[in-house]
């Protein structure tokens, strides 16, 4: 057994990435069934009970399955962090996963259990900050949603030579086996792969979004503000553009540019602004979820 499926409680070293208004409980169930990791940001859930009921059906599935699950954890300006972190130790989530922010609070709450803490990571200053987690995952250019500016081909050699014992996945770009053995040469533990993901066919999202994914190539994405007031990578499209634009006319500051837009009774809508990395070079067709796993893994 390698470290990384004794840590996780994984057969394969792959995640599938916690994806905002994509992931959902149906694609984590496939993802344990094939034995890797499957991952939901907890903000995917309309309100608190939807997340505790969906946690305990989570926990509840897992048991004696080849793979696991895990939340990601939005830290810094989430509004539901102390209560979404009390449902997370409540249901003893296997893994959790933190995004910006200081992990601190979280990661002794969650090894208080038993379970394990990654920490998203874009370049080693952040990693010393979250040392006490059990793992990184190294989110390198080219990644969807808030990407790093460093290339994994740098980060993960970096990553390995200060932190040589601690787990380590490699987010960015992954689409391909090919790619997904790469990851794995550079000194990863483990990939996540996220985008690939987007256009199967148990995502729930528009077909908008799917026909999006299908059509775009890695020269389609572009880096915005206009979500969360920290960069992300999103499909360009004259809609972004226009907000942007609307955003400039106005002086106003890209920080949270949807909520800016929408007070000023500018509708400005999130759900038309396509989360995606550059794997969407290689994603060609609708798939299933056990189809694309297996694309990577075997």
């Amino acid at each position: 057994m390698s470290r990384t499926s004794e840590i996780l409680s994984i057969k394969y070293p792959l995640m599938m990435a916690p994806m905002f208004l994509v992931s959902n409980v149906q694609m984590l169930k496939i993802a344990m069934d094939e034995g890797v990791l499957g991952a939901i940001p907890s903000l995917n859930f309309l309100n608190d009970d939807a997340l505790d009921r969906a946690l305990f059906e989570l926990k509840t599935y897992s048991i004696n399955k080849h793979g696991s699950f895990a939340v990601n954890l939005i830290i810094k300006n989430n509004k539901k962090y102390e209560t979404h972190l009390s449902l997370i130790v409540k249901h003893k989530v296997p893994i959790v996963i933190t995004s910006l922010g200081d992990p601190s609070e979280l990661i002794e709450k969650v090894q208080g259990y038993g379970g394990k803490v990654l920490c998203d990571v874009t370049n080693v200053k952040h990693a010393e900050k979250a040392k006490l987690a059990d793992g990184f995952v190294a989110v390198g250019q080219g990644a969807g949603g808030h990407a790093g500016p460093i290339s994994l081909q740098v980060l993960l050699p970096a990553l390995r030579r200060a932190f040589p014992n601690k787990l380590i996945l490699g987010a960015g770009g992954v689409a391909t086996k090919a790619a997904y053995k790469s990851v794995i040469a550079l000194g990863a533990d483990g990939v996540s792969a996220g985008t690939v993901f987007i256009a199967t066919k148990e995502s729930e999202v528009d077909q908008a979004y799917k026909d999006a994914i299908i059509k775009a190539k890695a020269s389609d994405i572009t880096l915005t503000k206009i979500l969360s007031g920290t960069p992300s990578t999103v499909i360009r499209s004259g809609y972004l553009e226009t907000l942007e634009q609307q955003l400039k006319d106005q002086k106003l500051s890209l920080e949270r540019g949807i909520e800016l837009l929408n007070n000023k009774g500018i509708d400005a809508d999130y759900k038309r602004l396509f989360v995606a990395g550059q794997a969407v070079e290689f994603v060609d067709g609708e798939s299933s979820v056990s189809e694309v796993i297996k694309s990577l893994v075997l």
